[in-house]
């Protein structure tokens, strides 16, 4: 075959010029789309908008519903609200117990009992640690005597309701004893683990989730072209021996133990957006949206501790 037979056939074979055209077009479109996996540019940078479409306001209102639903108990409350959750059918009931920090957990648990038929009987109250022991209230200025009328209560109605499991959760920087004697790790610990011996059968602590340090929405709204300026070190992800007062507590009650740290964070630094959400609405509750991406793991270690 001549060259000019070689010419003809090629130009045959390829497509009119408009086509190769837009063909050329479309290529150089779609370069300027690919993003690696991590959502990093070229040049490193995480913007916000290639790891989550949430906003950084819309992150700082997300929150559980259980305070629309006045599920929470505030200050003044004594005596717990009927909340009842999940399946609401279900002859398996889970009763949670706990602070805010058990709350920004509900919507994880919420869904891992929907789809796994558990229903679920609310007892929350805002700075209310469950523990055996006088503590304060910072807002008030004095002892938080509603804190441990509330607890008296709830054990009360756990009780009566018989669950399967109770749930437990509380901020670890949320327990502030009467007492400085007993400003310690291994003091609170204990008095939580004899609060905890006194609900009715079996009971799993959740460790507190990880510490941002600082308002995650307003640093990612002062960050949005490189996320990375907001990442969450594990000295401070840690901070207040995360997971050390759970640990003394369960040990001495014989109560199982849940943590799920690392599906907050597998990697240091932490990135404060996960599956596609932001993980804090503050520096230390958690989005609603993000806490619903909680709900395998949660579950995971929920299942082995039900009869």
């Amino acid at each position: 075959m001549d060259s000019r037979t070689t010419r003809r056939t090629a130009a045959r074979t390829r497509p009119p010029l408009p086509q190769r055209l837009l063909l050329v077009a479309l290529v150089g479109i779609l370069a300027t789309l690919v993003v690696p996996a991590t959502g990093a540019s070229a040049s490193g940078a995480i913007p916000l908008s290639s790891v989550t479409s949430m906003t950084t306001g819309g992150a700082a209102g997300d929150v559980e519903r259980l305070w629309a639903d006045h599920c929470m108990g505030y200050e003044a409350t004594t005596v717990p609200a009927r909340c009842v959750y999940g399946d609401t059918t279900s002859s398996t009931t889970i009763a949670l117990v706990g602070d805010s920090h058990l709350s920004h957990l509900f919507p994880g648990i919420n869904r891992a009992a929907k789809a796994n038929g558990w229903r679920l009987v609310v007892f929350v109250k805002v700075s209310c640690p469950f523990i055996d022991m006088r503590v304060r209230n910072l807002s008030l200025g004095r002892e938080y005597t509603e804190c441990a009328t509330w607890n008296k209560n709830v054990i009360s109605r756990v009780a009566n309701l018989k669950p399967k499991l109770t749930l437990v959760a509380m901020s670890r920087f949320a327990i502030h004893p009467l007492s400085s004697t007993n400003n310690t790790n291994a003091r609170k610990g204990a008095a939580i683990g004899r609060e905890i011996a006194k609900l009715y059968g079996r009971v799993a602590v959740i460790v507190d989730s990880p510490d941002a340090g600082r308002n995650i929405p307003t640093c990612l709204a002062a960050h949005r072209a490189d996320i990375r300026a907001c990442a969450i070190s594990k000295t401070t992800a840690m901070a207040g021996s995360l997971g050390a007062i759970e640990t003394i507590a369960t040990t001495a009650s014989g109560d199982s133990l849940i943590n799920i740290t690392s599906a907050f964070c597998s990697s240091w630094p932490c990135l404060p957006v996960r599956n596609r959400a932001i993980i804090f609405r503050d520096a230390r509750h958690l989005t609603a949206t993000f806490a619903r991406t909680l709900a395998p793991a949660l579950a995971a270690k929920i299942k082995p501790l039900l009869p």
